[in-house]
């Protein structure tokens, strides 16, 4: 690898080929890892985006999906970047430490770019400009805070989440006006909903509680019932149903079958009412 390079770009070619309008020019995005080896079985390093002729960064088309720079690359910045970058999505990744880039793997088909998260010209290279969404996902709430105000007031983002850790800052990012996702808070809210309902893994519940939206495994005894007989008027609804790797939105008389994953709106306390239908937890 050249050793003035400050800035990766882990990009296949069916990815560079997709794009119309490519985020940097090669000043600013230099190099790529190439799936092309030197010939002794090592993986080579190529330019990104230029062209033999004017090294210029190319054109082409593409069916455009979604933009995403994510600003660290911890445990969650890590796999918020690869859910994404396997859903097909243009994810750039920034962090202060170049080691995070190996950690994130050889499947990891974006960028990465090495820098403060905060930091304009580091957000400017990583394409903040063009980006759908700024995720900022460090471990300093602080740095998450900075990171969305300059995604928005400098790059204009049209959508910019901080990972927020202190509850106790959740007003004040509503008085910032900050669009967040408080951790701390959503774990301790599954725990306390496994303790009350272990049958159950929580997409989602709502402020009171009494309402959660979540997913459940259906066992030998659901074969061959119907959707309308296990929903229960105003304690359960079933939303949609995971069958051999297919998600489809079920009719009243869908025949279920055991191994199903359903997702369903229920009320608390209603898993009693329905444990014998539910595939068995093993250790």
């Amino acid at each position: 690898m050249p050793p003035d390079v400050s800035i990766l770009v882990n990009r296949s070619r069916g990815r560079a080929n997709r794009f119309a309008t490519r985020r940097s020019e090669c000043s600013q995005v230099l190099w790529r890892r190439s799936s092309v080896t030197d010939g002794k079985g090592s993986e080579g390093w190529e330019c990104s985006g230029c062209t033999p002729e004017n090294g210029s960064a190319g054109a082409a088309t593409y069916n455009r999906l979604v933009r995403v720079v994510i600003t660290g690359c911890g445990r969650v910045g890590r796999e918020v970047a690869l859910a994404l970058s396997a859903a097909g999505d243009d994810v750039s990744v920034v962090d202060d430490n170049e080691e995070a880039f190996e950690l994130l793997g050889k499947s990891f088909d974006g960028t990465f770019h090495l820098g403060r998260a905060y930091d304009v010209d580091v957000l400017r290279e990583a394409g903040a400009g063009e980006a759908d969404v700024v995720l900022a996902v460090t471990d300093s709430d602080n740095a998450n805070l900075m990171t969305v105000q300059v995604a928005e007031r400098v790059f204009g983002a049209p959508k910019a989440i901080a990972l927020l850790a202190d509850p106790a800052r959740e007003e004040a990012y509503r008085a910032l006006d900050v669009a967040f996702v408080a951790g701390a808070r959503l774990v301790a809210q599954v725990l306390v909903e496994r303790v009350h309902e272990p049958d159950f893994a929580f997409h989602l519940s709502f402020p009171t509680g009494e309402v959660q939206v979540v997913e459940m495994e259906l066992g030998a005894a659901a074969e061959e019932i119907t959707v309308s007989r296990l929903e229960i008027e105003g304690l359960l609804r079933v939303a949609a149903v995971q069958r051999d790797g297919r998600v489809f939105i079920p009719a009243d008389e869908e025949h279920l079958r055991s191994g199903d994953l359903v997702v369903a709106s229920v009320r608390r306390g209603v898993a009693g009412r329905i444990a014998k239908y539910l595939a068995e937890e093993h250790p």
